[in-house]
């Protein structure tokens, strides 16, 4: 498959990316309301043709581009935009979570710079909070006074700084989301004036590193028209009117979604919601919506409605909509078949040629969504050389159970094959809780490469014949031997079918281009891990890898 065109960074209110042409407010008032976007399961429809408003959040935690790429070719078409998260623990939290996406040397998004639109969802406060009653309502008042005061000054600058240095000076920023639920420390909720001197103080501070950073304001659909206007920081500080509506039938929405709850409950509040937006001369933005916990596509027929009613520029054009495609068992396309074929047909390309299942596909593991069996790699022998040199030399308290050896082989690549490795006995674990953090430990040589420059290293665990996996963050081999902590588990990325109290089955070793993200050790995934069907020419690559785990006493 050849490389997607990249696409070019539109203005915001211009409409760059879109052919421009005008539609009347009282035509885009009507048609969003009584348009009747309701296909039958399966039938073709015209796909969406504004390319440049395409957006998705792909994985649950860190951007992810082994699904991004996979949802880039099962639609057919390049996604124009996904919404980011920045940690809202802690400053600095949210200060490294950035670093991480932006700066890092293996983060995949500067390299996506040139055609991918950035949401970067950025917090107004810290830790938790709730203004569901008074006591609450009041500690959040006192947060963002502490931000609205230059407290955080210094964190939000290198925000913005290392959005910069990714390429993304232009992102867009969505300060305080969702600020008309009682659920952040940042809410709204009796608090509008606090919030709009926050948003105010954080937007002026950020502008100064980064003056094309653009700002949404973000409201939740069913508490927008109670708490929204009161909370609205004022059109200078504002680029863009966002909101976020979820098809939630586990809340009490009928299932499937009648029309009278359609026109009720979401049509007339994003009427409103378009309404406002025109009334302050800004574009709208969905940065979060989905069908969550059924199979019902009749809302995702509806929004493609909507998005196609509203104006392509002016007031209240759409600059993008994104949807929650996250790694998890409510809202993942790739688990709910008819949700799937229907976003497809209604955002994907009139003809896609990609795979017509969606893969939930994260490092080279696919999990088919219409109920087909799991891509099993090792239907043949893998060439794995094993060797007998001592393992790493660990240090534990004498208290401490010695340490398991989990792997020790020299690595070729032979064969196009990922390198699969069944452990030798059930690793006796009891979940993540009962492992000594950090638990795991690499080593790592790479002796011979197909490219020039460092490589990406990324070690899996599976269970249940390869439908669940477990993956350590990646790490970046220079020359020579390199030897680093994976870190405990609760921050691997986990597939939702894994299970921390089950054993793994085997290891699996991943190397990887940093650049690209494409696989180094495998031809035989093809185009699901990687664009393209071939290998870098080259020295075949040979590595020395030896991974141990020190479980926790008792």
């Amino acid at each position: 498959m050849q490389p997607l065109m990249a696409l070019l960074k539109g203005s915001l209110h211009g409409g760059g990316r879109r052919s421009a042409r005008l539609v009347t407010v009282a035509l885009v008032a009507f048609a969003a309301i009584l348009f009747q976007a309701v296909v039958a399961d399966g039938q073709e429809v015209q796909a969406n043709t504004r390319s440049g408003t395409l957006g998705m959040r792909v994985s649950t935690g860190k951007f992810s581009r082994a699904r991004f790429d996979a949802v880039e070719m099962w639609l057919g078409r390049p996604v124009s935009w996904t919404t980011l998260f920045a940690d809202r623990d802690s400053p600095s939290e949210m200060v490294a979570s950035v670093w991480g996406e932006m700066v890092n040397p293996v983060a995949p998004l500067p390299a996506l710079a040139g055609r991918l639109d950035v949401v970067m969802t950025v917090p107004l406060a810290f830790g938790k909070g709730s203004g569901r009653d008074t006591a609450g309502r009041e500690a959040i008042r006192a947060q963002l006074s502490e931000t609205a005061e230059g407290a955080w000054d210094s964190y939000y600058q290198l925000v913005a700084r290392h959005l910069a240095t990714g390429g993304y000076g232009d992102a867009v920023v969505r300060l305080g989301h969702e600020m008309t639920g009682p659920f952040y420390p940042w809410s709204a909720q009796g608090n509008g004036d606090a919030y709009i001197r926050a948003f105010r103080h954080v937007h002026d501070v950020m502008r100064v590193v980064a003056p094309e950073l653009r700002f949404e304001w973000n409201a939740a659909r069913n508490t927008f028209a109670e708490h929204g206007p009161d909370a609205y920081p004022g059109d200078e500080y504002v680029d863009v009117i966002g909101l976020d509506t979820y098809y939630d039938p586990l809340k009490g929405d009928p299932v499937p979604l009648v029309e009278d709850v359609w026109t009720r409950r979401y049509a007339a509040v994003l009427q409103e919601h378009l309404a406002f937006a025109q009334a302050h001369d800004k574009p709208v933005s969905y940065a979060e919506w989905a069908v969550g916990g059924v199979d019902d596509p009749a809302y995702i027929h509806r929004m493609r409605g909507w998005f196609e009613a509203l104006p392509t520029s002016g007031p209240g054009h759409l600059l993008y909509q994104s949807y929650w495609n996250v790694t998890s068992e409510k809202y993942d396309l790739a688990l709910r078949t008819r949700n799937a074929k229907a976003y497809r047909a209604s955002f994907g390309a009139a003809h896609p040629s990609g795979p017509q299942n969606i893969f939930a596909v994260e490092d080279g593991v696919s999990n088919p969504g219409d109920g087909q069996p799991p891509i099993t790699w090792t239907s043949s022998p893998v060439t794995v050389t094993t060797t007998t040199s001592p393992a790493p030399v660990v240090t534990t308290p004498t208290s401490t159970p010695a340490s398991t050896v989990l792997l020790d082989s020299t690595i070729t690549h032979a064969a196009d094959r990922l390198v699969e490795r069944p452990l030798d006995a059930p690793l006796q674990w009891s979940g993540p809780t009962s492992l000594r953090a950090p638990s795991f430990r690499l080593s790592a040589n790479v002796t011979a490469r197909p490219i020039e420059g460092p490589v990406n290293l990324q070690i899996c665990f599976w269970q249940d014949n390869h439908r669940a996996q477990a993956c350590a963050l990646p790490v970046l081999l220079g020359d020579g031997t390199t030897e680093v902590d994976l870190g405990p588990t609760s921050g691997w990325w986990t597939s939702p079918e894994w299970r921390w109290s089950q054993p793994a089955d085997a290891i699996r070793v991943l190397f990887k281009d940093p650049a690209s993200g494409r696989l180094l050790n495998d031809r035989l995934c093809g185009s699901v891990c990687f664009r393209g069907g071939t290998l870098p020419a080259g020295p075949l690559l040979t590595a020395r890898v030896q991974v141990v785990v020190a479980p926790a006493s008792g």
